[in-house]
């Protein structure tokens, strides 16, 4: 198909050892730049700089959240990042132009929000934590779940029970308090979502959010099929990274066409298949294992919650790659890059020692 394409215009010389698509290919591998940046930097933080990095972008993702429901007071008419792209007046967006991005940032805000708590042996000095506090992290929760709903993105709301269920045991296994105390305050917990949820049914926005689960109609498993058909085709080498807009519309079927243009496969993995062929897939299968030995030696060591907490959010990236494209997006990539690093970290036991130590909140 390609050859004779290129004989068409007269290129039939032409060489694409690489990417059917070099310049799609070059630019998806300088975006990379700043990921790697990003677990560099993170990689060399110590214990008290961590906090002070989580924290930070849980403050942002807050501004986030706030700058999200002052577009929806305007029906999303004012303070959207990206006006031309298809705008739903009912989507939380916030700063990004995909909902289901929206919405799974501020599912890994809720990992980090949670791998913030806690106590740790830091160098510095016992101080009263404002973060420390359960009311701050449960009202900052609760509005982050708000904003997962709100933003009507079915798949973030799927992952988000990862996170929350996780994280919730960490907040529980961690307090020193007795079994009848953290059995309390886990039904008053589940009381109080119960009765915020109740309570939200009766704005149309949130009611939309969770009534998007009723209808599960979807395009996404005709494009898996053609994708499946591309990946075929170009197997085992694949047609480079990043060129699946250019090359999908070749194999996809004339009864799958739909209003628009299919720039992705909405399954990381297929995509990745149909890109990158065998190594590709090799690679992934690297990190998983990677993924599982980490969580691992996680959960033998110091900081056994904290560690997880940050596992949760990137499992939450790795499930919803299954029906859309998480890492394709560069500010969920740098903060897969943030939670991938704290996992390191905690991982191979690195936040055990760093000068003398005391007792102190995160």
């Amino acid at each position: 198909m390609l050859n004779e394409s290129l004989e068409l215009i007269g290129r039939s010389g032409a060489w694409y050892p690489i990417s059917l698509a070099p310049a799609r290919t070059f630019i998806a591998f300088l975006s990379l730049i700043p990921v790697f940046a990003v677990f560099v930097l993170s990689w060399d933080l110590k214990r008290h700089e961590w906090g002070r990095a989580l924290r930070g972008l849980v403050v942002f993702s807050v501004a986030m959240v706030l700058l999200g429901g002052l577009q929806m007071l305007t029906d999303n008419k004012a303070l959207i990042f990206y006006p031309r792209e298809r705008v739903r007046t009912d989507y939380l967006y916030g700063p990004f132009a995909n909902h289901n991005s929206t919405g799974l940032y501020y599912v890994l805000a809720l990992a980090l929000l949670f791998a913030i708590g806690g106590k740790l042996r830091v160098r510095t000095i016992t101080t009263t934590d404002l973060w420390s506090q359960w009311w701050v992290q449960v009202s900052v929760a609760l509005l982050l779940v708000i904003a997962v709903v709100l933003t009507q993105s079915r798949s973030s709301m799927g992952v988000l029970f990862v996170v929350a269920g996780t994280g919730a045991l960490g907040e529980i296994s961690r307090r020193n308090m007795s079994a009848k105390k953290k059995a309390l305050i886990l039904v008053s917990v589940g009381v109080l979502s119960a009765a915020s949820i109740f309570v939200l049914q009766g704005s149309s926005r949130f009611s939309e959010g969770l009534g998007r689960f009723d209808n599960l109609e979807d395009v996404r498993p005709a494009i898996w099929t053609d994708t499946v058909s591309s990946a075929e085709r170009y197997w085992p080498i694949g047609s480079g990274i990043a060129s699946f807009p250019e090359v999908f519309e070749v194999d996809e079927a004339l009864e799958n066409v739909w209003a628009f243009h299919a720039g992705r496969a909405h399954n990381d993995y297929l995509e990745i298949a149909q890109e990158g062929g065998i190594v590709g897939l090799m690679l992934v299968l690297a990190w998983i294992v990677w993924f599982v030995l980490s969580i691992i030696r996680t959960w033998n060591g110091e900081q056994r919650w904290h560690g997880l907490a940050a596992a949760s959010g990137v499992a939450a990236v790795v499930l919803q790659s299954f029906v859309d494209y998480p890492l394709r997006n560069q500010a969920i990539l740098c903060l897969g890059a943030v939670l991938v690093g704290f996992l390191a970290r905690t991982a191979k036991g690195m936040m055990k020692r760093e000068g003398e130590m005391t007792i102190a909140r995160f």
